[in-house]
């Protein structure tokens, strides 16, 4: 069993406590069960994996009279669908850097670094995959501090890049922002959470819940030197958001500069109404602001303007953030 997780014994314990997954919906069509291991591997598997009921147009090569309209929406078949949730590992490398390439929209910086930082961070963060396939990484969601890691290149471009986008478009806040990167004594982390665009939304409450027990197990049981590094004050969250722009607010930048957004993924809408401060730019010309490359499977198709809203969010809040997310997808 604990081959199947790639990790040490003492954080194969700590996933076995790890969070419950979402409640199984009902299945209309019961498939055939899967032949799998032993049962007490199965047994081992299943305590990471959230299985998730999905639904898809009837395709079985059996038509049925519908009253005459073709195609009825509302007829389908239901399959289930299993996501396990693993720790980060070396072959998680290249999915990572594809998801980060782009979250300094188009400018350079060294994502190689910052994907291994995730990886040798065992402790906190969760990789999302599917049963059998340790290569395919379809999202993740992760927290750095922004002040134990402050010598690497890439966390250094990244504050640099958000501290001169914030002094550009709102220079009342600039002062906080640099406060917080700067303030040691309130630990700062940064909030990476990407995923692709077709992922069910509920594995969104069971991932976030995954963040805060991981927090919680590092600062029992990491290594004595750094537990207090994850005993974050804050986090700092790098969103994407559209809006649409009409001539008089582009000659306001500053005025209501949040009015009319809207968030790509639905969670950050709720980390934003929980902000301490907030600042919105748009992307350069040409970029759209996905994580990734211009063609990130996390865009989301639409005409508006596409912005990066970077927000403020005391950690103290996350676990009323993820009991709302919950009561949103039931």
């Amino acid at each position: 069993t604990q081959s199947t997780w790639g990790t040490s014994a003492r954080r194969h314990l700590r996933l076995m406590k790890r969070r419950q997954p979402p409640k199984k919906e009902e299945v209309e069509e019961p498939m055939e069960p899967e032949v799998s291991g032993s049962d007490e591997d199965e047994d081992d598997d299943d305590d990471d994996r959230i299985d998730l009921t999905l639904g898809r147009d009837e395709q079985d090569g059996e038509e049925e009279e519908d009253d005459g309209e073709e195609g009825d929406d509302d007829e389908f078949n239901e399959i289930e669908v299993d996501f396990d949730f693993m720790d980060p590992k070396e072959s998680d490398f290249h999915s990572l850097k594809t998801f980060l390439t782009g979250l300094l929209d188009g400018l350079p910086y060294n994502v190689s670094e910052l994907a291994d930082t995730i990886i040798s961070q065992v402790s906190v963060g969760t990789m999302i995959k599917v049963p059998g396939d340790e290569y395919s990484l379809f999202g993740f969601l992760t927290a750095l501090n922004l002040h134990r890691h402050k010598n690497l290149e890439s966390i250094q471009q990244i504050a640099h890049y958000l501290l001169e986008k914030c002094k550009q478009t709102d220079p009342a806040q600039a002062a906080n922002l640099q406060q917080l990167l700067q303030d040691e004594t309130k630990p700062l982390g940064l909030i990476l959470n990407e995923r692709m665009v077709n992922l069910p939304p509920k594995l969104v409450p069971a991932l976030h819940q995954a963040l805060i027990d991981d927090i919680h197990w590092a600062i029992d049981n990491e290594d004595v030197e750094v537990r207090d590094t994850f005993k974050f004050e804050n986090f700092l969250l790098v969103t994407r958001v559209f809006k649409e722009e009409s001539a008089n607010q582009k000659k306001k930048k500053n005025k209501s500069a949040d009015e009319g957004c809207s968030f790509y993924k639905f969670e950050e809408e709720l980390y934003h109404q929980e902000s301490l401060f907030s600042f919105i730019f748009r992307c350069p010309h040409g970029t759209t602001a996905a994580s990734g490359t211009t063609s990130s499977t996390s865009q989301v198709a639409t005409d508006a303007p596409t912005h990066r809203m970077v927000m403020v969010v005391p950690a103290a809040k996350l676990p009323a953030i993820v009991a709302q997310m919950a009561a949103l997808v039931d």
